[in-house]
This record gives C-alpha cells, structure tokens and sequence, in this order.
C-alpha cells in the first residue's frame, strides 16, 4: 500500500494484511473517499480513530491537513500507525494518542475536527458514534467504516447528519456524512 498524492505521495505503508497485498477496490476506495472530502482537507483538523494502519490520516497530512491524531482500539494498530508515521518522515509523538478510543473520550476534550474516519470494528463500536460526531466541527465530514451485517449497520444519518454516501467495499460498508448547519 503506498501514499496516492501530496507530499508523501509514493511512500509504502506498512499494512496490517501480514503482507498480503490490499485490494485495488479498497485503493480506490481511499481515493473516492479523498475525491469526496475535495479541498475541505487543506488546513483541516483530523481524527482517525481505528484506521488499522494510519493509511487515512496519514493520506490527509499528505494532502495538507494541518492537524492529524489518531487512537486506535488496539495497541498493535497503535504500534502500525506510528511506524507508517515514522515511513513518511513524521514523529509518532506529535500525532497518536496513546490510549485506547474509550479512554479517550471518558476523559474529555475541548478539540473539535473538520473530518474524521472512524472504524466500527464491531457493534459495540458503532454504539460510540454519538461520542464521535460531538468531536464534529460545524458542516464537517465524518467517514464511517463498518462491517456489512445487520449487528452493525449505520442505518440512516444520525440527527443534524446527511449522509452523502455509502459504498461497500470487502466486507465494510462506507458510509460519508456531512453534518448540517
């Protein structure tokens, strides 16, 4: 898996596939979702929580996003991440959270984000939702990654979302949604 365009554009990323190559569906994927968000990257705040390896925050910094933190569930992903971080020229310090997405928001913060990716890994993950969007900037984007069953579906947008579109790709469902003014 390599970094598509912008200042890291070529770079391979470690992946969490024990080297089996992504799926050009899953790229393309990535691409769409990047086509979608369009210009709102430059200078924006991101959040990228569960993204197994960091190709999606990382992919953003490249594109000119001011500010990029991930959190991930699990700490092998976390480990992932800053590798892919460290691959592209960048201090893991400065942008993953070393705590797991539920500490994270038990604590609280005050930082708010123009785009965020989010894995629900499970149904239980999809539960912590609202807790993701209340990290929402105004008229920001939210990309939802979930599994395809009917445990974990984001059914309809949730209030004050529009959902601007869903995709299936693998096993996930992809779902973008802009939050109303």
């Amino acid at each position: 898996m390599h970094i598509g365009t912008g200042q890291f554009e070529g770079k391979k990323l470690k992946d969490s596939h024990d080297g089996a190559p992504l799926s050009t569906r899953i790229l393309t994927m990535k691409e769409s979702i990047f086509e979608i968000i369009g210009v709102r990257i430059h200078e924006s705040a991101v959040l990228d929580i569960n993204d197994q390896n960091g190709m999606y925050g990382i992919e953003a910094v490249s594109k000119g996003a001011a500010v990029v933190q991930f959190i991930n569930l699990h700490k092998e992903e976390r480990s992932l991440v800053s590798d892919n971080l460290k691959i592209v020229g960048l201090d893991p310090n400065e942008f993953v959270i070393d705590k797991e997405p539920e500490d994270f928001f038990k604590k609280g913060t005050d930082a708010r984000f123009d785009i965020i990716f989010f894995r629900a890994v499970d149904k239980h993950c999809l539960s912590m939702l609202e807790r993701v969007l209340a990290l929402q900037n105004e008229s920001g984007i939210t990309v939802v990654f979930h599994p395809q069953d009917n445990d974990c579906e984001l059914r309809e947008a949730p209030e004050g979302y529009q959902i601007i579109d869903t995709r299936d790709v693998e096993t996930d469902r992809v779902t973008v949604m802009l939050r109303q003014k």
